[in-house]
């Protein structure tokens, strides 16, 4: 059997060379006589660096999965054509157990949204211990682990970033807290990986892919929230929005999806039959 070595390395040759040929490999974990020769001409040249900088990430608690793994996520090879050749984290990975709700919404945090997610949110949380999924962001991703972490349930923080470039910095400031409750810090990118702005694109992918529900809490018309939604649809998740005032701007992506025709969630009982039914 090859080493997980040898399967990150796949992962990042493939990723720029040929990222389906790579899914495939990791996947089936080909053997040896099977992987493409230009692999092995390049693999030699990488492999004692690599394992330096493996070691290294290891003793700060930053491990690497790979499609094929136990510990990588299946939500993401059954929903997405290009899921990560490999994904980095920090914590426990308890996606391979538990239901899970997405939870985003605008940075600019209304005082009847912070409201709602302090009453309904966590009373749901409170009576349902599931996990919940964001990016970390202040606003409404911050309060939602906030409220994951005040009913005691995992939460897990999707960076746009490597897990040593935590953005934004503060979330860095959870850790602790975050890790004792059995979640975790998660990314698609080297650990050194300073945020780039795509990478909020890409991340509110793997938000969408792999929560049970998403949950559209609050978000403008033009936003990363509603990018977020979308990818939820065009994945065919189960999604859920906010109802808001018609004057309120803070509030107009969540009234397009409405008019689109996502389901309206009032409060924690909807979202019990929404995650539940």
């Amino acid at each position: 059997m090859l080493s997980e070595v040898v399967y990150l390395a796949i992962a990042l040759y493939y990723k720029k060379q040929n990222p389906t040929l790579g899914l495939t490999i990791l996947k089936e974990r080909w053997a040896k006589n099977q992987i493409p020769e230009d692999f092995w001409d390049w693999f030699p040249t990488i492999e004692n660096k690599l394992i330096q900088q493996i070691n290294a990430f290891a003793a700060k608690g930053i491990q690497f999965t790979v499609p094929g793994s136990w510990d990588y996520p299946q939500a993401f090879i059954h929903n997405l054509d290009t899921p990560p050749l490999f994904l980095t984290y920090i914590g426990n990975p308890a996606w391979t157990q538990k239901a899970s709700l997405g939870v985003v919404g605008s940075r600019k945090l209304s005082l009847l949204t912070k409201e709602w997610m302090e009453t309904e949110l966590l009373g749901f949380l409170k009576n349902q211990k599931i996990c919940v999924i964001s990016g970390g962001a202040r606003g409404v991703d911050q309060l939602a682990h906030l409220c994951a972490l005040r009913a005691r349930c995992p939460t897990y923080v999707f960076l746009p970033s490597g897990l040593e470039c935590i953005y934004p910095k503060d979330m860095a400031d959870w850790k602790e807290n975050i890790l004792s409750l059995g979640g975790a810090y998660l990314s698609e990118y080297w650990p050194t990986e300073m945020i780039k702005k795509h990478y909020f694109i890409e991340r509110n992918r793997l938000i969408a892919a792999m929560a049970d529900f998403v949950l559209i809490v609050q978000g403008e018309r033009k936003s990363g929230t509603l990018l977020t939604a979308q990818w939820a649809l065009d994945l065919g998740r189960d999604i859920g929005v906010l109802p808001g005032h018609p004057m309120d701007p803070l509030f107009s992506g969540n009234l397009e999806l409405l008019r689109s025709g996502v389901p309206v969630v009032m409060d924690a009982q909807d979202l019990q039959s929404a995650l539940l039914s």
